[in-house]
């Protein structure tokens, strides 16, 4: 496989996670790491290299561009001045709008995470509905949920990585967005910041 179609394969592969499917992810990276070695031998990239490397192209598109930008302006606006501002509702919009793009890279499977948020809603006591929480209760019955293996660890690696990417470009937003990444990972998946703010996202969608 010549490098040019390697570049194009990758790409197929930030696609194929960007959509939240990690099974169908799982099967064309493992199908291109097949063809690689193929052509390359030892040389071959591993798996997990073809990975990492959709992801740093899947993170380096405009859309992930478009929400850095915009953090490091309203930082520099006004953000520097609240040492708190990461924790007013305005700032973990921000992380709302970082999270929700990462987690599907991180291996949630948004299909299926669309259903389970419609099932509760759909559940969702009609008189309690006036409350205007149930997008939130849905997103913590989420977070309990599917909490399994290092999704949650792999959330804040992948907001490591995006706010590496966008240091030099960003500095501001990309130093919060490493304090997001570097806050300690609660026992109690609801109080996970980074992780409830993804699954809200979501979980909206079916409100």
């Amino acid at each position: 496989m010549a490098e040019g179609d390697l570049r194009a394969r990758i790409e197929e592969v930030a696609d194929a996670l960007s959509a939240g499917a990690p099974a169908a992810s799982l099967e064309l990276i493992s199908a291109i790491a097949g063809e690689v070695e193929e052509g390359w031998g030892v040389n071959a990239p591993s798996p997990a290299l073809l990975y990492w490397a959709a992801v740093s192209s899947r993170i380096k598109r405009p859309d992930f561009e478009q929400v850095m930008a915009g953090l490091d302006l309203q930082i520099g606006d006004e953000g520097h001045a609240d040492p708190d501002w990461s924790e007013t509702a305005e700032g973990l919009a921000w992380l709302e709008s970082l999270t929700s793009g990462l987690v599907p890279l991180a291996g949630l499977d948004v299909g299926s995470t669309l259903e389970y948020a419609k099932v509760y809603v759909d559940n969702f006591p009609a008189f309690s509905r006036p409350l205007g929480d149930v997008d939130e209760r849905a997103a913590r019955w989420l977070a309990q949920l599917l909490d399994v293996g290092e999704i949650r660890a792999r959330l804040r690696r992948l907001l490591s990585v995006l706010a590496e990417a966008w240091a030099e470009a960003c500095p501001q937003a990309s130093a919060q967005v490493i304090r997001w990444a570097e806050t300690s990972v609660p026992v109690d998946p609801t109080q996970d910041e980074p992780w409830i703010r993804a699954l809200l996202v979501l979980a909206r969608t079916q409100v």
